[in-house]
């Protein structure tokens, strides 16, 4: 399964109803064939971000804070998305997850007071798409940190 919601929010409809070469050309021009740089610039586009200059360390926005998309994984047990690379992060982390079994995606708002004392993070799920809370871990419960669509985009840490 695929993020409709991404889809229908980074790519104009008459895009996604028109001839491929057109959309091909769109996806290529704004560099979509990397999902995670689609849910980045929809992010600053929805919440009103500028995006810092490409290879800036610290931040995606030039408000200091950072954009993570991630796609939940399962194993016989359950899953997760694990969201890595966090160490030199400066500011305010969104992360939007998206889970295939349900075809839902969650959005989460992270303080970096919270999320720089880890080496990840790592967001559970049940084997039937559901949120997960572990019942032992040494790390903050990431669910705590969802919000809804509309939070996700306002542009306020």
């Amino acid at each position: 399964m695929i993020d409709i919601l991404l889809i229908n929010q980074a790519i104009p409809k008459k895009l996604r109803n028109g001839p491929a070469s057109d959309l091909i050309e769109f996806l290529w021009k704004h560099n979509y064939f990397s999902v995670g740089e689609m849910a980045e610039t929809v992010t600053a586009t929805k919440a009103k971000l500028t995006k810092q200059t490409r290879g800036k360390k610290g931040s995606d926005f030039t408000d200091e804070s950072e954009h993570k998309y991630k796609t939940v994984s399962y194993r016989k047990t359950d899953g997760d998305a694990t969201i890595t690379g966090i160490g030199n992060k400066t500011g305010l982390l969104r992360a939007r997850v998206f889970e295939p079994k349900t075809g839902k995606t969650y959005f989460f708002k992270i303080p970096h007071k919270i999320y720089s004392k880890v080496p990840q993070i790592k967001i559970c799920f049940n084997l039937d798409g559901s949120s997960k809370i572990p019942k032992t871990s040494k790390y903050p419960d990431w669910w705590s940190y969802s919000v809804t669509m509309k939070e996700y985009f306002q542009n306020c840490q």
